[in-house]
């Protein structure tokens, strides 16, 4: 039987630290404080998050794991290169309770919307190479790992990313529950 680690890789640790330090606040607070020193990563942090408080009793947030979140180090490359190759998008879709818990909605279908036209339908898990799959298993330990069941609420999607060059000019659009979430290229941050 192969461990998670052998199908991964080293490049495991990578991904986490990746996930850890850019991920790892509370991705339901648009602004915890005031960025002091903005960098190009902090901005293209702040821009691949988006919240939308529909209600005091609902709430959709959609993150978008863009190659320019990955910080320096060993395995900086390879995870760029995933995230270049792939379009890795995370949505939350929570109903708040009287006492602030949440209840988090399966969300099963997502496609996206290029600006240029047409549509992009997320790639089975199968059907991804072993990086891009160990990635993806990944982010879903760390998210549940580092933000309960908040983490465990947040469903994945991956789209093929050769379209979507983050630093190129055009964008997407996130259709979800009647309303189309945008992100225009280039991304802050470029």
């Amino acid at each position: 039987m192969i461990t998670f680690s052998e199908r991964v890789g080293t490049n495991w640790i990578g991904i986490c630290l990746f996930l850890t330090l850019v991920l790892g606040v509370d991705p339901m607070s648009p602004s915890l404080a005031r960025q002091w020193n903005e960098t190009p990563q902090s901005k293209a942090r702040e821009y691949s998050k988006i919240v939308d408080q529909r209600s005091a009793k609902e709430l959709v947030v959609v993150l978008w794991l863009a190659p320019q979140l990955v910080p320096p180090g060993p395995t900086a490359a390879q995870t760029k290169r995933v995230l270049e190759d792939f379009t890795v998008i995370g949505l939350i879709h929570a109903d708040i309770n009287e006492n602030g818990s949440m209840n988090f909605r399966k969300i099963s279908k997502l496609n996206l919307k290029p600006f240029h036209g047409g549509l992009e339908a997320p790639i089975s898990r199968g059907a991804l190479p072993p990086l891009a799959a160990g990635a993806i298993v990944a982010i879903e330990q760390v998210f549940s790992q580092e933000l309960g069941n908040l983490g465990k609420g947040t469903s994945w999607f991956v789209f093929g990313g050769k379209w979507n060059d983050s630093c190129g000019k055009g964008g997407f659009w996130v259709p979800y529950a009647g309303t189309d979430y945008d992100y225009t290229m280039p991304m802050p941050g470029c």
